[in-house]
Protein backbone atom coordinates (compact mmCIF):
# COMPACT_ATOMS: atom_id res chain seq x y z
CA UNK A 1 0.00 0.00 0.00
CA UNK A 2 3.23 2.21 0.20
CA UNK A 3 3.64 4.97 2.88
CA UNK A 4 0.41 7.05 1.89
CA UNK A 5 2.18 10.14 1.82
CA UNK A 6 1.36 12.41 -1.27
CA UNK A 7 4.33 12.64 -4.48
CA UNK A 8 4.73 16.26 -3.20
CA UNK A 9 4.88 15.71 0.63
CA UNK A 10 7.77 12.89 -0.49
CA UNK A 11 9.75 15.36 -2.38
CA UNK A 12 9.76 17.70 -0.22
CA UNK A 13 9.97 15.69 2.75
CA UNK A 14 13.63 16.67 3.64
CA UNK A 15 13.06 20.40 3.37
CA UNK A 16 9.86 20.35 6.06
CA UNK A 17 9.81 22.08 9.44
CA UNK A 18 9.35 18.92 12.03
CA UNK A 19 6.15 19.92 12.67
CA UNK A 20 4.45 19.93 9.75
CA UNK A 21 6.49 16.29 9.26
CA UNK A 22 4.56 15.12 12.05
CA UNK A 23 1.31 16.40 11.19
CA UNK A 24 1.95 14.39 7.82
CA UNK A 25 2.36 11.22 9.73
CA UNK A 26 -0.43 11.88 11.38
CA UNK A 27 -2.39 12.80 8.01
CA UNK A 28 -1.09 9.20 6.63
CA UNK A 29 -2.30 7.38 9.81
CA UNK A 30 -5.77 8.99 8.55
CA UNK A 31 -5.53 7.83 5.05
CA UNK A 32 -4.66 4.16 5.86
CA UNK A 33 -7.33 4.02 8.35
CA UNK A 34 -9.89 5.15 5.37
CA UNK A 35 -8.27 3.35 3.16
CA UNK A 36 -8.39 0.52 5.27
CA UNK A 37 -12.24 0.70 5.72
CA UNK A 38 -13.12 1.34 1.73
CA UNK A 39 -11.21 -1.85 1.29
CA UNK A 40 -13.37 -3.92 3.96
CA UNK A 41 -16.31 -2.43 2.49
CA UNK A 42 -15.67 -3.49 -0.55
CA UNK A 43 -17.53 -6.90 -1.01
CA UNK A 44 -15.36 -9.93 -2.13
CA UNK A 45 -16.80 -11.69 -5.04
CA UNK A 46 -16.00 -15.53 -5.51
CA UNK A 47 -16.33 -17.39 -8.83
CA UNK A 48 -18.07 -20.19 -8.63
CA UNK A 49 -17.25 -21.45 -11.80
CA UNK A 50 -14.52 -23.54 -11.82
CA UNK A 51 -11.93 -22.44 -14.05
CA UNK A 52 -10.48 -25.10 -16.05
CA UNK A 53 -6.93 -25.57 -15.86
CA UNK A 54 -5.22 -26.19 -19.86
CA UNK A 55 -4.17 -29.32 -19.63
CA UNK A 56 -7.29 -30.28 -17.61
CA UNK A 57 -9.55 -33.56 -19.68
CA UNK A 58 -13.06 -32.21 -18.32
CA UNK A 59 -12.75 -30.14 -21.58
CA UNK A 60 -11.57 -31.22 -24.82
CA UNK A 61 -12.51 -29.38 -27.97
CA UNK A 62 -11.75 -32.86 -29.79
CA UNK A 63 -14.32 -34.70 -27.67
CA UNK A 64 -16.85 -32.47 -29.26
Amino acid sequence: MGCFRSREERVHWINLEQDVQSKIIKACAARKKRAKAAQNRKPRTTDTSPQLGFLDDSFNPKNQ
